[in-house]
């Protein structure tokens, strides 16, 4: 075999070599649609669904005091005494301290939820990424810092699938 040759399938191995090994160690991207494994996720459905039958429940509850107050005002327009307004007004003041307490208390339940969901998104999402062997996962939003990904990298629907088979399996 000649110099040239020689030289030549051993620069075309080395090449080979660097590519092979380059192709093998490089990062490997992805991107997930954060508010859509949100809406997606099984305990958020779940904590939705419980946020739900408290505010219903709290609800009834003020709409309770507004029949009483209804029934006050009738019984006011119809037949005025100072004594009536006056516990007319003593409702009325109860409803809307009543009202701003619901609606506070909803609030915070609602904050609390979406913390204790975020929390929970972002441990298993940290473990998707470890366990599907990603270099980097970053999260999307409407307005988030991917403004262009190719579909080959989105991971969206393998996280959601993940969480939620986590999330069930964890709580069975």
């Amino acid at each position: 075999m000649s110099m040239n040759k020689y030289w030549t399938i051993l620069i075309l191995l080395a090449f080979t070599a660097f590519t092979a090994i380059w192709y093998v160690s490089r990062p490997r991207f992805g991107y997930v649609n954060l508010k859509e494994v949100f809406e997606n996720f099984t305990f958020t459905q779940k904590l939705r669904g419980d946020l739900k039958v408290v505010k219903a429940a709290r609800m009834r509850q003020l709409d309770s005091l507004n029949f009483e107050l209804n029934l006050v005002s009738k019984k006011l327009n119809s037949k005025y005494s100072n004594e009536l307004a006056a516990y007319y007004q003593m409702k009325r003041e109860e409803y809307i301290v009543k009202e701003e307490e619901v609606m506070s208390s909803n609030a915070d339940l609602t904050q609390q939820y979406d913390d204790q969901i975020h929390a929970q998104l972002e441990s298993y999402l940290s473990d998707f990424g470890k366990e599907k062997d990603y270099d980097f996962l970053f999260g999307t939003e409407s307005i988030g810092t991917i403004l262009y990904a190719r579909d080959r990298f989105n991971a969206t629907k393998e996280a959601t699938k993940y969480i939620n088979n986590r999330f069930t399996s964890t709580n069975k």
